[in-house]
């Protein structure tokens, strides 16, 4: 009798991350929300900055439609600004960073490591724009891509602003325009309106 010989395969979960079914079981919302989500957990992160610091938060939150056909999301807060070192580890997908592992608040950062998610969905969305942060004088240009085989793989350039004198952290997450318009359940206003409610001692002014 012949014996079965099994092949055992791996892959990286990281994939998770970069695809649409999968991110929508890790954040609980369908792909039409995901826009949502992204605002949803910047404003969270921007809030948390400034209030560790001991800064009054002044939250900034930018959507506009470009000519190119791209809808970009942007948030920016008047925090310390992240460090170049917890970018770089927040971008090794086979590690998990956050500030948020030991303790969940009810109302924020319920993913605990979302910036890992923000940098997977306009990936998953079918956007190659690059997600930028700004932060403490360098602009970190951020693409994502995940290769035939399943492997994730995340070019990362460093330059330096010019506004170096720039406080907090400047998030763009840009997707297609059409998939904005077409199929994402996304009130930008209902969200900045909530966190002003929510939040009476921040400032949120919105442009969109």
């Amino acid at each position: 009798m012949t014996k079965l010989e099994r092949t055992t395969f791996e892959s990286s979960r990281a994939t998770e991350y970069f695809d649409a079914r999968q991110l929508s079981a890790l954040t609980g919302v369908p792909r039409e929300e995901f826009l949502s989500v992204c605002l949803k957990e910047l404003a969270d992160n921007a809030l948390d900055a400034c209030e560790m610091a001991g800064v009054a938060p002044e939250i900034s939150v930018t959507v506009e439609y470009e000519e190119g056909g791209l809808c970009r999301l942007v948030v920016s807060d008047n925090g310390p600004g992240m460090p170049s070192e917890l970018i770089d580890k927040i971008l090794d997908y086979n590690k998990r960073v956050s500030d948020k592992m030991a303790y969940r608040s009810p109302t924020r950062g319920a993913q605990g490591n979302a910036l890992k998610t923000i940098i997977g969905i306009p990936y998953s969305l079918g956007s190659h724009e690059p997600l930028v942060i700004t932060a403490r004088g360098v602009r970190h240009i951020i693409r994502p891509r995940v290769d035939p085989g399943g492997h994730v793989h995340v070019s990362h350039v460093k330059a330096e602003e010019n506004g170096a004198g720039f406080p907090g952290t400047r998030v763009e997450v840009a997707i297609t325009a059409e998939e904005a318009k077409e199929r994402q359940d996304f009130d930008p206003r209902h969200w900045v309106r909530s966190f002003a409610a929510f939040n009476p001692h921040a400032t949120l002014p919105y442009q969109g």
